[in-house]
């Protein structure tokens, strides 16, 4: 499955979004999906629904956002091969958007290193202040990265003691994605 492949694309949507509803009816945290951009250099969203909570941050679909300093864009990093991912950090402006972003790629790469045999990956306000994220990535048989799903809300609705147990739905909701992809994919 090649996550750039158009088709490959459709038929992550067409068939995972039930699975994205339910992690959003779980969690009541925005829930979406995304895939890296052919540049390697950003990410592209494409699915996302609105959480139920009273406060919200919903991607919009077709967004292109920055992989060092977002909870789907880092995940996507992380699962990565080392030599991918160093060649991919070593490319990217690793612009400041808050405090917390990271922009020293070597703390970047050793951020991703931590976080490459997590199940999950955490943004904590590093693009939007007061924002958080929770990622996971959906892989391949190969545990090759083929995209990444999410929860986002503002930091009142999604705070940062609670990413550990949001993550673990969302990387539930992963393998659940990978499992139904290569059932569809080998059928």
């Amino acid at each position: 499955m090649d996550s750039l492949d158009p088709k490959f694309q459709t038929l992550l949507v067409e068939n995972c979004l039930d699975l994205l509803a339910g992690l959003r009816d779980k969690t009541r945290l925005t829930a979406a999906i995304a895939v890296l951009a052919e540049d390697a250099a950003h990410g592209i969203v494409l699915a996302s629904l609105p959480g139920m909570a009273d406060h919200g941050y919903v991607p919009r679909v077709g967004f292109r956002f920055h992989l060092h300093c977002t909870a789907p864009g880092k995940a996507l990093l992380a699962r990565l091969a080392p030599s991918a991912r160093l060649r991919i950090v070593e490319k990217l402006e690793l612009k400041r958007f808050t405090k917390q972003t990271l922009c020293d790629p070597r703390a970047l790469l050793e951020h991703l290193e931590t976080y490459s045999q997590h199940s999950f990956i955490p943004d904590v306000g590093e693009y939007v202040e007061g924002v958080n994220c929770v990622a996971s990535c959906i892989c391949d048989g190969d545990e090759h990265p083929l995209a990444a799903v999410w929860v986002t809300s503002l930091a009142v609705e999604l705070p940062e003691e609670q990413l550990a147990q949001h993550g673990q739905y969302v990387r539930a909701t992963a393998k659940e994605m990978a499992v139904r992809l290569l059932n569809v994919s080998s059928s």
